[in-house]
């Protein structure tokens, strides 16, 4: 148990890190997603498009933006065939 709320930790930690060194990030972020992937040995599944995004990755994201600690914003993109046409991204909480 212990060592699991150690690696959560973790993976929480970086992708605080990357958002705070890359502004956001969100699921068609390929870059966050093969690093996250790699650093902690999680499979990404297969889309047509962009990212190949990690499920551990995305969860992460949602616990810190229930925590308070990200923001999330709807945006919209491009879309197209099996393309979405919008996408949450999460960057940092602005302190008030």
């Amino acid at each position: 148990m212990m060592k699991s709320r150690i690696k959560e930790i973790e993976m929480q930690e970086f992708v605080i890190q990357y958002i705070k060194e890359n502004l956001s990030t969100s699921v068609v972020d390929k870059e966050f997603h093969d690093a996250f992937a790699i650093k902690f040995g999680y499979k990404q599944q297969f889309k047509m498009w962009g990212a190949k995004p990690c499920r551990k990755a995305m969860q992460i994201l949602k616990n810190l933006y229930d925590a308070n600690i990200l923001d999330k914003k709807r945006i919209s993109i491009c879309g197209g065939e099996g393309f979405p046409t919008w996408v949450y991204v999460y960057d940092m909480k602005a302190v008030k």
